[in-house]
């Protein structure tokens, strides 16, 4: 790779901002479907079943979807999953405002897009070594913008989806949606090269399965990837049944519903906020810091405290002193995490391995509502809290105690 090649920026940045595109249209869908569905059936129970078949495609296509990008390559993949999620998105409008949807369409086309959608996150995920590579980044400031990009879109992806539903209606911001999903596949298209990726595609001859088994094997026998899957997946259980369950509950009981909605949405803003600030500053400065992963384990370590000053039932400014912290601290763990995964993985496998991954740490967020639900319920919120708390810990704790996680030394298995 010649310096005029190895200096080239155009993909990578056409990579974040299709990636941006493509993410702000699914953060508006996420808040545009059961507004729809509540404006058109009134029901809020279609609106929890409408939520599950959002939801639980996301995990089928990430567990079953990342083989064919490494079949198909992850431009390729890419592409198509943008425009067949955005036909099926732009269905719906199009349906409710010519001969009308029923009910069961509106989950088929729901749960057709969501799950086309995710092999197309991974083949983006997959794409990025290479395309930092040519930019002469590093993998430590490429991860840190990805993922600095993803919490903006986070962040103003609903306030632009409140707005829009607003002035055009929920339908005119599904369509808004899908368009979203065509940019972002023509940038693909137009400006990430083919050729940097033919060297990643897996063996054809080899069958579905048999790429399906060996990325499963391979994370199975990585016990580094493997554990921290395990602990993102109990700790991503927990942040959901807080997020979706306990912390409105809290706010509504603590400071009343006028109050309460509001401090909500300023916690959840600082939140967003400190973790995007330090995201952005370990995108500068992660390279340059022994990427240690003991000190992924002290910050997932850390972040937990939020749970004690709430339990603590603390005044509001002890409550926004403690999210700025875990927001600061919940910044630079994707970035690192997404670091020492690329080092890992084989090229070849990167897209069934990141889509494994994926489906793992996000399988029991829907357990995480119920277990929210059911807890406010029958227990205290003190009681709640400290559970939380002490689950988290226990999980995350855990991985000081992994030879593998505190030198990283472990040797990568080997792949067929």
């Amino acid at each position: 790779m010649n310096e005029n090649t190895s200096r080239n920026r155009i993909p990578l940045i056409t990579l974040f901002l299709t990636t941006l595109i493509s993410t702000t249209g699914d953060v508006m869908a996420a808040i545009a479907i059961p507004w729809f569905v509540l404006e058109t059936t009134g029901s809020t129970v279609q609106t929890g079943i409408a939520a599950f078949f959002s939801v639980s495609p996301i995990v089928i296509g990430m567990a079953f979807g990342g083989t064919w990008v490494d079949r198909l390559g992850y431009k390729r993949v890419s592409v198509f999953a943008d425009l067949a999620s955005g036909v099926t998105i732009l269905l719906i409008p199009i349906l409710h405002m010519t001969v009308g949807i029923a009910f069961w369409q509106l989950l088929l086309l729901v749960f057709l897009g969501n799950l086309m959608d995710a092999p197309g996150r991974s083949a983006r995920q997959s794409m990025l070594p290479e395309l930092a590579e040519q930019a002469g980044m590093s993998i430590e400031r490429a991860t840190g913008l990805s993922e600095s990009l993803n919490r903006a879109t986070a962040m103003i992806g609903a306030p632009i989806a409140g707005v829009l539903i607003a002035l055009i209606g929920a339908t005119g911001v599904l369509i808004v949606d899908a368009l979203t999903f065509g940019l972002s596949s023509l940038g693909v298209l137009l400006f990430i090269p083919t050729a940097l990726f033919i060297n990643n595609q897996s063996d054809a001859d080899n069958s579905y399965w048999q790429d399906l088994r060996d990325g499963y094997g391979f994370v199975r026998k990585d016990t580094l990837i493997l554990s921290l899957m395990v602990t993102l997946m109990v700790t991503n259980m927990i942040d959901y049944a807080w997020s979706a369950v306990t912390h409105p509950v809290y706010m509504l009981d603590v400071f009343g519903e006028e109050q309460g909605i509001v401090y909500l949405g300023i916690l959840v803003g600082i939140f967003g906020a400190s973790s995007l600030f330090s995201g952005l500053l370990f995108s500068w400065r992660g390279d340059r810091i022994p990427n240690h992963p003991l000190f992924l384990a002290i910050i997932f370590c850390v972040i937990p405290f939020r749970f004690i000053v709430f339990a603590a039932f603390a005044p509001f400014w002890a409550l926004v002193i403690a999210y700025i912290i875990s927001g600061l601290m919940a910044g630079p763990i994707n970035p690192i995490l997404s670091t020492i995964a690329y080092n890992r993985i084989p090229d070849h496998m990167r897209g069934r391995v990141f889509g494994i991954i994926s489906a793992g740490v996000l399988v029991a967020m829907p357990l995480g509502g119920l277990i929210g639900g059911f807890f406010a319920q029958w227990l205290s919120m003190e009681a709640t809290l400290i559970l939380y708390t002490a689950t988290y810990l226990i999980a995350t704790c855990s991985l000081f105690f992994n030879r593998h996680l505190r030198t990283n030394t472990i040797p990568t298995p080997e792949t067929t």
